[in-house]
């Protein structure tokens, strides 16, 4: 079942043994602005949440490994998004303008984060990554005009 363009749809409660979100589902809702995401959860597909531009925060169970391309991208109004430990990969474009997020630590589980993945977040001022990445992307932070980047 998809929920793509609901303008009415405010707050989402996902089933308890759901395991993966697919392509577009809740893509162009609005009005959205919170997900209670379940701890069975482990994969959010290309374009799941892609301009739900009611968004403000995202925080994730620890049992996801995998966010892919534009998951959460031209989600406005994000500010804050909680990646934990158990995420391994990060897809292009995943999070792609979302101008109001501050700041991002992505954890030592991660080995890859795609091309673009945190492009034109004009508001990032810090950005952790860890010593377990092995490569950096093309555009990974192009557009995001003044941060402080550290590494681990």
């Amino acid at each position: 079942m998809q929920f793509a363009e609901c303008d009415s749809l405010t707050n989402i409660t996902l089933p308890p043994k759901l395991t993966f979100i697919g392509s577009s589902a809740f893509w162009d809702c609005p009005k959205l602005t919170n997900i209670n995401f379940p701890s069975t959860l482990t994969c959010i597909d290309h374009s799941a949440f892609y301009h739900c531009i009611g968004l403000t925060n995202i925080v994730f169970p620890s049992s996801i490994t995998t966010i892919y391309s534009f998951a959460f991208s031209q989600c406005n109004k994000l500010e804050s998004v909680t990646i934990p430990s158990s995420i391994t990969y990060i897809g292009n474009w995943a999070i792609y303008f979302c101008s109001k997020l501050e700041s991002i630590s992505i954890p030592s589980s991660v080995t890859s984060i795609e091309d673009s993945a945190f492009y034109n977040c004009n508001s990032l001022s810090s950005i952790i990554i860890p010593p377990s990445i092995t490569a950096i992307k093309s555009f990974l932070f192009q557009g995001c005009n003044s941060y402080f980047l550290q590494f681990w």
